[in-house]
């Protein structure tokens, strides 16, 4: 088999209101299946079907609690704050 030479990423978004174990597994399953050496957790700004939200701060803050376990390999972005 040809060697990669590309890190593959994988790009997981959603309310994440709150965060929780099926979110952690969902991450967990795309290591143990292989499918990304990385991935970034991305919580929605504003919920697009205009769903009420806990504050972005707060759900970025459990997110970064929630996948703290998984190391450096899962990284939580702010990318959807508004500025």
């Amino acid at each position: 088999m040809k060697k990669r030479s590309q890190k593959r990423t994988a790009i997981f978004g959603g309310s994440f209101n709150p965060p929780h174990i099926g979110h952690v597994a969902i991450c967990e399953w795309i290591f143990a299946k292989e499918l990304a050496e990385e991935i970034f957790v991305v919580p929605c700004f504003i919920h697009p079907f205009g769903k009420h939200l806990a504050p972005f701060e707060d759900r970025y803050n459990m997110c970064l609690f929630a996948f703290s376990e998984m190391g450096p390999r899962v990284q939580v972005s702010k990318i959807e704050r508004l500025m």
